[in-house]
């Protein structure tokens, strides 16, 4: 009978101690994509894992889990704000309205790199473009981006024609069925996203001659409910940078892809973000420069 009780005491013991392992396990929920062929955030749950890895001694340890696919970017910012998921956090582009309504880590994931904009064309209007077009012939060119993205505001605000796209996928068949001219992504982005959609699009091509740079920080952002949650990111994303795992994260997903683009050579368009008014400048610290491509 003792022996008895003694197992059972065990095992009771056992399953409290799972127990408490398991609650003890802070939930964290990162964006899955749009669609399958959507991996845009993937070096963003990588940076996620990292912060949350050098923070696991003092915060405790964590659960990773995905958002359903489906959610665009307007639909996320929804679901941020309703606090649907746990510890749901995404990045974006910060304009001083984001700041308003949601937490920010003030620490750019990108390194800014994503303010350095190169197009995608459709490579039968490849004669439309030639590095001494004047500014007013680049204003005419058709671009489209992002309904809801800053870029399209900021592009419209320095006087370009801009036309927003609410579905990711479709940028992409618009410029391969030339119903645009031109499409602008970060520099960052443009190599794994011909990667993913060549196939189905086959009539894309990288713009050789210009760079438009604005600055343009991208955060992740929470609700502002989730302040313990966002201290976590910040202390693991600045022990990240200082101990090098940052920037060897951000090279491994962005170095050999930026080195293709030949930016040092590209004419650079200047334009003006004036939608981060409210902004320190303490993130530039953390930014990436043309000098770095020497």
């Amino acid at each position: 009978m003792t022996k008895k009780i003694f197992i059972n005491s065990f095992i009771i013991s056992l399953i409290f101690i799972f127990s408490i392992t398991v609650y003890a396990a802070e939930v964290f929920t990162y964006n899955q994509g749009e669609t399958e062929d959507d991996d845009r955030n993937r070096y963003d749950k990588k940076l996620l894992v990292l912060a949350l890895e050098a923070t696991k001694a003092d915060f405790g340890d964590y659960v990773l889990q995905p958002t359903k696919r489906g959610s665009n970017y307007k639909r996320n910012l929804k679901l941020l704000e309703q606090n649907f998921y746990t510890n749901f956090f995404i990045q974006t582009s910060i304009d001083d309205d984001i700041l308003t309504k949601f937490k920010a880590v003030e620490i750019p994931i990108e390194r800014g790199i994503v303010g350095y904009r190169v197009g995608i064309i459709n490579p039968e209007r490849l004669d439309k473009f030639n590095k001494n077009m004047s500014l007013d012939e680049l204003k005419r060119l058709s671009i489209i981006q992002g309904d809801g993205w800053l870029d399209t505001q900021i592009l419209k605000q320095n006087g370009y024609n801009v036309f927003g796209i609410s579905n990711y996928d479709s940028l992409f068949r618009m410029i391969s069925l030339s119903r645009a001219d031109i499409l602008l992504r970060g520099a960052n982005e443009i190599s794994y996203e011909l990667d993913n959609f060549i196939t189905k699009y086959p009539n894309l091509s990288v713009e050789p001659h210009f760079i438009f740079h604005y600055p343009l920080p991208r955060f992740f952002i929470t609700s502002k409910s989730n302040l313990n949650a966002a201290k976590r990111i910040e202390v693991g994303l600045n022990r990240a940078f200082e101990d090098g795992s940052f920037m060897a994260l951000w090279q491994s997903h962005f170095g050999s892809s930026l080195k293709q683009l030949n930016l040092k050579s590209r004419r650079v368009i200047e334009l003006k973000n004036s939608s981060i008014s409210s902004l320190a400048t303490d993130y530039t610290k953390y930014n990436f420069t043309l000098a770095e491509m020497k």
